[in-house]
């Protein structure tokens, strides 16, 4: 959950900054990223425009409508 709405937020990450920045283990990042791809909620792409290549992620419009749900959700539960 928390990684879809991060996403959500910031629209196109490389898996380093979620690792860097935002608190999320490799592992655990790379579990995740492995199951919500194919469910086809996220897609991933290789930036070669830098040097390193990075590989970015970004939610596709299934992944959208599912940040949607989630942020609803946070909402309800913030309320109680």
């Amino acid at each position: 959950m928390r990684i879809i709405l991060i996403l959500d937020s910031e629209k196109k990450l490389n898996f380093q900054s979620f690792i860097d920045n935002k608190g999320i283990s490799s592992t655990t990042l790379y579990r995740t990223i492995a199951t919500l791809k194919e469910m086809k909620l996220f897609e991933s792409t290789i930036d070669n425009t830098k040097y390193p290549p990075k590989n970015i992620i970004s939610l596709t419009d299934k992944g959208k409508k599912v940040a949607e749900y989630l942020k609803k959700i946070e909402e309800i539960l913030e309320r109680d």
